[in-house]
């Protein structure tokens, strides 16, 4: 665990190199889908837009970077205008980019809002979006304006992202006890993943991992107010926001070094709180019924035991097995059971393992990867994107702690939530669908190769504290 990057071996750099590298080629790839002569006076303006905020980052990563007048000065300062000269240009390239989902669900959610008052709108949220309220207010606000719809939704989607890089660095600066780092935040902006999804995209992920991430890190601060606040906002916008909740149940029982409590009991009632924003269409007439099941209709809108997610539930697609099969119910129950089990056990094991040492801010950060991990790993009826949280805090705990493990762990599932997510979908329209089952299974095994690590990791702790243990004695 205490390996760094420095200490790595001639073949365990290529081997990261390998990695980095198909990162770098799957990229390029992805560039090759874009139309460059499909350029418009709106996207001019939603390039200025994205500009302005790009340089206001830029003038105050300069400003911070100047103020250490060091060597390394002009290194840096480059380095941030290079990165974010990339997120301008990515941004243009792919403006005319039109998702699958944006093409099927989201621009027809926004055409029918734009016919409607603003009433009918919100009353009529249930039956034209599966999506949450919370969400949708964006898309009526979007219609209501007559703006692009294509490029608004992205540039939400771009704020939400910067939102998520901030809270990023945010945690990495804390755990590190470092001051915040302007240049380490436009990195986490070009994170492949990360980039395509305000890019091209265009998704809520960002949203809803920008305040998973911004309940964790107000947990580790103490601030429990705020934290519970965030969890209530990720609620608000996605279902994945239980993603969270296990890592953060385990601070509201533990207390840190110092023998305070990261979380209070008492502050719980926040975060139901702040889903009140969801029934807003109660004012229209909505019946709150109908409010409180959207997340249920959601679960159910598919009866595919895996939505283009590289799990263990994939396995089953590669055998068409759906829920024309009579087995069918006994394997989606046996997923969850075992995914509900898995959780529970690790509740558990971080539970006892607290009581005979006090567990690190990064002890935290790992346990919150593994728990974002492996809900997606084997619950049944995931989609693609549901790595999103999970690559997230990876890549945060590799910037913390870079030794070996947690650098593999990071970049095993940021690669195969890339492949699974954008160049899946591109090589099955382009080509022949047996290439994106292909490209799926390969992330599978990346997945099941990053798990077997956080196994690794997991015994290590085990085996350490029984070690001391028998020291002791």
């Amino acid at each position: 665990m205490n390996n760094t990057l420095s200490q790595f071996t001639f073949a365990e750099k290529i081997n990261l190199s390998i990695i980095i590298l198909f990162c770098v080629i799957f990229g390029f790839i992805s560039f090759s889908f874009v139309d460059y002569n499909s350029m418009t006076t709106d996207t001019i303006v939603y390039a200025v837009f994205v500009a302005f905020i790009l340089c206001v980052i830029g003038i105050l990563g300069t400003i911070d970077v100047l103020k250490e007048n060091n060597e390394k000065t002009k290194l840096k300062l480059t380095s941030l205008w290079v990165m974010l000269s990339f997120v301008l240009i990515t941004v243009m390239c792919f403006s005319s980019y039109i998702s699958g989902d944006y093409d099927f669900f989201l621009s027809n959610w926004v055409d029918n809002y734009k016919n409607l008052t603003i009433q009918e709108c919100l009353y009529q949220i249930v039956e034209i979006s599966n999506y949450t309220p919370a969400y949708n207010y964006f898309l009526i606000i979007i219609a209501k304006l007559g703006v692009n719809s294509l490029l608004a939704i992205k540039f939400i989607t771009f704020l939400f992202s910067i939102l998520l890089a901030v809270s990023m660095e945010l945690i990495v600066s804390l755990v590190k006890k470092s001051k915040f780092n302007y240049l380490r935040m436009v990195i986490f902006l070009i994170v492949p993943t990360i980039l395509m999804e305000y890019t091209s995209w265009g998704q809520c992920d960002a949203i809803y991992t920008a305040f998973c991430v911004l309940a964790f890190y107000f947990a580790l601060k103490r601030k429990s107010k705020l934290s519970l606040l965030f969890v209530g906002l990720a609620f608000a916008f996605k279902l994945q926001f239980l993603f969270i909740v296990p890592i953060l149940f385990v601070m509201l029982i533990n207390k840190d070094k110092d023998g305070n409590h990261y979380l209070k009991w008492k502050d719980i009632w926040i975060a139901p709180i702040m889903y009140v924003i969801n029934l807003i269409p109660m004012f229209a007439g909505r019946s709150i019924v109908d409010l409180l099941l959207v997340y249920f209709r959601q679960t159910i809108s598919s009866d595919r035991l895996s939505l283009d997610c590289a799990n263990l539930c994939h396995i089953y697609s590669l055998f068409d097995v759906g829920a024309q099969y009579s087995i069918y119910p006994f394997i989606l129950w046996f997923h969850i059971i075992l995914s509900i089990t898995l959780v529970l056990l690790l509740v558990i094991f971080i539970i006892w393992l607290s009581k005979r040492k006090k567990l690190e801010q990064c002890d935290l950060l790992f346990f919150a990867t593994v728990f974002s991990f492996i809900m997606v790993l084997f619950m049944p009826k995931m989609l693609d994107r549901f790595y999103f949280i999970a690559s997230v805090l990876g890549i945060c705990l590799a910037f913390v702690k870079p030794n070996k493990s947690n650098i593999y762990i990071a970049l095993l599932i940021e690669l195969a939530l890339f492949l699974t997510m954008y160049c899946a979908y591109h090589f099955t329209e382009q080509w022949i669908n047996y290439v994106g089952m292909l490209l799926i299974s390969i992330s599978l095994i990346m997945n099941i190769g990053a798990f077997i690590i956080m196994i690794k990791i997991i015994y290590n702790y085990k085996k350490n504290i029984s070690k001391n243990i028998i020291e002791v004695k």
